[in-house]
């Protein structure tokens, strides 16, 4: 069964790390990254196959990752959704969890703390699949 990943980042090495985490160490389950650079365009962008879990940038190079948070878990209310970020506040976490965010998953921590989130969301998001 197919699962949407979609990462919102403008670091391309990010996006290319994440996708060479799903393809080293998740091929058999099947996961499809789409990718952007903003979130302009997200919310409509992606209703055919609504990914089951997102992965939002807060600093997103001039725009706020966290000011389109609530739009797109109005777009998508059973995707699941990651703030990344290298630098969090404690203001940030509380406003992400206010908005609907699932998980922080903060840079430095690094892959392996990554590839403990991606785990957790394959699960949720085979799970959720399966009851629709």
């Amino acid at each position: 069964m197919k699962k949407w990943f979609l990462v919102i980042d403008d670091d391309e090495t990010f996006k290319r790390l994440f996708r060479q985490v799903i393809q080293q160490k998740f091929t058999e389950h099947d996961i499809h990254v789409f990718s952007e650079s903003s979130t302009a365009g997200v919310v409509k962008g992606y209703k055919r196959c609504p990914p089951c879990a997102i992965f939002l940038d807060i600093d997103l190079g001039g725009e706020n990752g966290l000011d389109a948070l609530q739009d797109i878990k109005q777009a998508y209310p059973l995707s699941e959704i990651v703030i990344c970020s290298g630098q969090i506040t404690p203001e940030d976490v509380l406003r992400s969890r206010s908005l609907g965010a699932t998980a922080i998953y903060r840079k430095q921590h690094g892959l392996t703390e990554l590839v403990k989130i991606i785990e957790a969301f394959i699960t949720i998001c085979t799970t959720w699949r399966v009851i629709l």
